[in-house]
């Protein structure tokens, strides 16, 4: 969008600087062409500023959802970890449960062959 109206602005200076050579004019209409060529380049700047301010705007924006989404895949990295984890934590206390079954079944048996050796 800039480009085109910086180059609107510059085919209008050309024209301006077409009409200024141009034998008939006088002064006035050569004043009155340049008042109204100055309108039209302010109101053109005029342009170029409300759409820096609002690429301004879009590009704050973009940093903004940027910054929620680093925010987001870290929380999504750490709890993943932590997922990870509490996995292998639950293999491991089900792999000493069935160890601490074991020894107990083990323990059981000691206890009665044991048994009739205590009697005597």
């Amino acid at each position: 969008k800039i480009a085109v109206l910086r180059e609107q602005l510059n085919v209008k200076e050309a024209d301006l600087r077409m009409q200024s050579g141009s034998t008939g004019r006088d002064l006035k209409h050569v004043s009155d062409d340049i008042s109204q060529m100055e309108r039209t380049k302010d109101e053109m700047g005029e342009k170029v500023n409300a759409l820096n301010k609002e690429m301004s705007k879009l590009n704050d924006e973009i940093s903004s959802h940027a910054q929620a989404a680093s925010r987001l895949e870290s929380n999504y990295q750490n709890m993943h970890q932590k997922y990870e984890q509490e996995l292998k934590l639950d293999a491991r206390k089900s792999e000493l449960g069935k160890t601490y079954a074991d020894y107990k079944n083990e323990h059981q048996k000691l206890s009665e062959q044991a048994a009739p050796l205590k009697q005597k």
